[in-house]
């Protein structure tokens, strides 16, 4: 992205990585994987050009999507917006207690 813009002749400081990451906090990312794939493949709508697959989902145990989340930090990402499992609110509750205060 920072050649694109430098060739484009902007300033690559100036811009902002954003990364847009479904998750979903189960027991495993065996025990999430279906249902995840499930998901990602009936309502969201994936440009045919995008990367994004069930590759890039978070989902596991609380441990394994912290180890994911951070994985995306250290690439240098500025802001991540999480897209709760089919955005149920025990979801939000175990994203917000259990996985946002460790990383």
């Amino acid at each position: 992205m920072k050649a694109f813009a430098r060739e484009a002749g902007r300033d690559p400081a100036t811009l902002t990585a954003t990364n847009q990451l479904a998750v979903y906090v189960g027991r495993s990312r065996e025990e999430t994987t279906a249902d995840m794939r499930q998901w990602l493949s009936t309502e969201w709508d994936t440009a045919a050009w995008s990367e994004s697959t069930i590759d890039h989902a978070i989902h596991g145990s609380v441990a394994q999507c912290i180890e994911q989340l951070r994985a995306h930090v250290k690439t240098g990402v500025h802001r991540i917006i999480l897209i709760p499992y089919r955005y149920r609110p025990e979801q939000v509750e175990r994203i917000a207690k259990e996985v946002l205060p460790k990383l």
